[in-house]
């Protein structure tokens, strides 16, 4: 009987243990090109038209926020997503700390990252 109590309660400490990287949201759907992180943040795919074509946009649903509109390119380098929209714009992301920022060119990104966004494909 002690080694059944202690079995279970053993399983319910291991049931209360998250595991590694904590659980995933559930952002899948027919428009979620891509996801990233945890989930937090999505590439979806917006229809703009009947005779134009979808468009692409780096989204939270969590906070219904959308960093970056219309993009062009991204690229997954390790814990940052870098993205282009078709404006010019430019976005980063880290998947995991949300930190996030915007530039209007290349020059006003960090150097250590103007690389990253120089590999990117524009319009």
């Amino acid at each position: 009987m002690r080694s059944i109590l202690f079995i279970m309660a053993f399983l319910s400490m291991v049931a209360a243990i998250p595991g590694c990287g904590g659980l995933r949201k559930d952002t899948t759907g027919k428009e979620t090109v891509e996801t990233f992180g945890d989930g937090t943040w999505v590439i979806i795919k917006t229809d703009s038209g009947p005779n134009l074509p979808p468009k692409m946009h780096l989204y939270c649903p969590e906070l219904d926020q959308t960093l970056l509109r219309d993009l062009v390119d991204w690229r997954l380098e390790g814990d940052w997503v870098f993205a282009v929209g078709e404006d010019g714009g430019f976005a980063l992301l880290n998947v995991w700390t949300n930190d996030r920022s915007k530039y209007k060119t290349i020059e006003e990104a960090p150097v250590w990252f103007q690389p990253a966004f120089r590999k990117l494909r524009t319009k």
